[in-house]
């Protein structure tokens, strides 16, 4: 997954047309939230491979980076254009649904952009020095760790 965060006065969304068939259904066509953490998201392929471990690694990032700004509020935008190896549309949808839901049953104040949608949005990043920040969130896999592991007690026996 990969996550931009923007610590912002404001962000207004204004849906436009819908870009998937399956895109989520539509309450409002415009959206406003103020004094927010924007994580703007794009779910990829691998984090199919691991649901939970990337859900829970997730949630604990926009947790943390939520308490460091001080922010009111947090707007979930799904934005694929962070990455080049999305993750199927139905899997990306049901992520942002479960980072969405996780983060209310926390009691913080969230809202989410539609997913499917095209979208306009304003943004005014407050320009601090944690207001804009990028995360990878991936998860090794127990081959790839063990590699790791070996190669530093080698390192270390030398």
């Amino acid at each position: 997954m990969k996550i931009l965060f923007i610590h912002a006065d404001y962000i207004k969304i204004e849906v436009k047309k819908k870009a998937i068939a399956d895109a989520d259904e539509i309450k409002e066509k415009n959206l406003e939230a103020k004094e927010c953490l924007v994580v703007f998201t794009a779910v990829e392929k691998d984090d199919e491979k691991n649901k939970t471990e990337i859900l829970n690694k997730t949630i604990d990032n926009i947790k943390d980076v939520y308490s460091k700004v001080n922010a009111k509020s947090v707007v979930i935008y799904p934005y694929t254009h962070l990455s080049g190896n999305l993750a199927s549309p139905k899997f990306a949808k049901e992520m942002l649904q479960n980072i969405y839901e996780n983060l209310k049953a926390q009691n913080l104040d969230v809202i989410k952009a539609p997913f499917g949608y095209y979208k306009g949005f304003e943004v005014k990043c407050k320009g601090h020095p944690l207001s804009e920040l990028s995360r990878e969130i991936k998860v090794e896999g127990k081959e790839e760790g063990k590699e790791k592991e070996r190669a530093v007690v080698k390192e270390e026996t030398k």
